[in-house]
């Protein structure tokens, strides 16, 4: 096969990311099971796994969902980490005396709001707060709400959104025109395999006739 046949596939191989993907995770799945690198290829090759994701069209749309919502998710993780840390202080400094084990420190205040804000066992720290103020309940109430439900719903809004702005890129892949320098490229290769198909019916009566002979 010539060259100028070869570098073209190439080229359209490694420019899709997927393919990529799969490329990699099969190399890295052949590094030599050494006496030092024993370990790391088992783990990589259990890697090979990840190739069911490149091969399910489905799979590959939720993973592109994901990557793509990364950004827009750091813009709700901020927004989220203002929100603990407002919280955090205000914690600490209502109710650090009487429940130093959970608001004693910035680190424990924001510690004890990631656990209220999963609801694991929020009702209990809220119970021991009420102790001290009668109108604690406001506090962890407003931050379940907002920790808990809007930011979820955020979380939620953001990988709808980006989903079906995936699923519209996946679409204007398979609209867009074939370019000139795709049918040159079909034209070589149907041309190579017609001049490949010939060759062997032109050698086709010699090797008849040297059976016979």
């Amino acid at each position: 096969m010539k060259l100028t046949t070869v570098a073209p596939r190439l080229s359209l191989y490694f420019g899709n990311g997927w393919n990529l993907f799969d490329f990699s995770i099969i190399v890295l799945s052949l590094l030599p099971s050494t006496e030092e690198f024993a370990l790391v290829a088992r783990l990589v090759r259990v890697l090979r796994v990840l190739r069911l994701v490149s091969a399910m069209p489905q799979l590959r749309l939720i993973v592109a969902t994901l990557v793509r919502s990364i950004p827009s998710m750091g813009h709700v993780v901020t927004l989220m980490s203002i929100i603990f840390y407002i919280y955090a202080v205000t914690g600490f400094h209502l109710f650090h005396e009487h429940d130093t084990e959970r608001w004693g420190t910035l680190g424990a205040s924001l510690l004890t709001l990631f656990g209220i804000v999963t609801l694991e066992g929020w009702v209990q720290v809220m119970e021991t707060a009420l102790e001290v103020h009668a109108w604690a309940w406001i506090y962890f109430v407003s931050f379940v709400l907002i920790g808990t439900f809007v930011m979820l719903n955020l979380f939620i809004a953001v990988v709808i959104n980006n989903l079906e702005a995936s699923k519209a890129a996946e679409l204007e892949e398979l609209r867009q025109p074939v370019t000139h320098d795709e049918v040159l490229r079909e034209l070589r290769r149907t041309r190579d395999a017609l001049s490949a198909l010939q060759s062997r019916l032109e050698a086709l009566p010699v090797t008849r006739a040297i059976e016979r002979s």
